[in-house]
């Protein structure tokens, strides 16, 4: 995939999927590392509750920290509003 972007003259990425703390976020990451400009979708992704040790994680928490934490050191993170309203 990354010798097609390059390829394609690919520069920036934008992400979106299920689920936010796994493939979104290792995607994510994966592109930054790259060197792409990257987007994430943030309301076009999704997870589930997580248990951990008897305790359950509510999806919405490990949605939101998952995007807290690419925002601002990876990416963008925005709506799909925000998105369609600024694509290049």
């Amino acid at each position: 995939m990354l010798n097609y972007l390059h390829q394609h003259h690919i520069k920036q990425v934008v992400v979106c999927g299920m689920m936010t703390q796994m493939c979104v976020e290792a995607t994510a990451r994966a592109a930054a590392d790259f060197g792409f400009g990257l987007t994430v979708i943030g309301d076009a992704c999704a997870t589930r509750d997580l248990v951990f040790e008897g305790d359950t994680i509510k999806a919405r928490d490990v949605h939101l920290a998952t995007l807290a934490s690419l925002k601002g050191y990876y990416g963008k993170v925005m709506g799909t509003d925000e998105f369609l309203k600024n694509k290049p």
